[in-house]
């Protein structure tokens, strides 16, 4: 929701502490108590949340891709500026909040793109790490 304060501003906590809590919430024991979506349901709510034009639905969402992919390297490119990560120091709170919200903007965009293709956003995810660990074990 545009305008309103993410979880973690609310909380007064930063964005490392309030992942820190909401992974530690998400796994008490073996068994989740914080519900986890699963990439399936992720994929079916982005697409419930998709206005674009359909009849160049695949284009639109592959340049989507592209465009919010720049603005992570946007925003790696202006830590390195400033010598954030050059020094082995750690992502500024202000740039990690505004990575978090664009690796969220390149999987809406994956999401959607898959949809359109008629994949399935975890069947697409399973065959890449089984293509890597194919290739990782030569």
């Amino acid at each position: 929701m545009w305008g309103q304060p993410h979880t973690w501003e609310r909380a007064g906590t930063g964005l490392r502490n309030a992942l820190k809590m909401r992974r530690a919430q998400a796994h008490v024991g073996s068994t989740p108590t914080v519900p986890i979506m699963n990439l399936n349901e992720y994929q079916q709510q982005a697409k419930e949340t998709a206005i674009y034009p359909k009849d160049v639905a695949a284009s639109y969402l592959a340049l989507g891709v592209a465009g919010e992919a720049g603005e992570v390297a946007e925003e790696v490119k202006k830590c390195l500026r400033k010598g954030y990560l050059s020094d082995g120091s750690d992502f500024p709170d202000d740039r990690l909040k505004n990575l978090y919200e664009e690796l969220g903007d390149v999987l809406w965009y994956v999401a959607n793109l898959c949809s359109e293709l008629d994949f399935r956003l975890e069947d697409v995810a399973k065959f890449n790490i089984d293509k890597l660990k194919e290739r990782h074990s030569k």
